[in-house]
């Protein structure tokens, strides 16, 4: 599988591999907005075979989740 490139919320680049992904694990729910109050989006953390840990916020974890599809 081609790898993706990511933002984390550190604001650093990464390119992961689909198929390196041993678990996604949400961290913070999404907490939607309302009228002049902004909402606030999921956060995730990616779990990878070699022990690295990613968070991305709910837009970089669509990318990755439509990646393997």
């Amino acid at each position: 599988m081609k790898p993706v490139e990511l933002k984390t919320t550190e604001g650093i680049h990464v390119e992961i591999n689909p198929n390196a992904v041993s678990e996604i694990v949400e961290i913070e729910e999404e907490q939607p907005g309302f009228l002049f109050f902004p909402g606030k989006e999921a956060v995730y953390e990616i779990h990878m075979m070699d022990k690295e840990v990613y968070r991305v916020t709910q837009e970089e974890h669509d990318k990755l989740k439509n990646s393997s599809e």
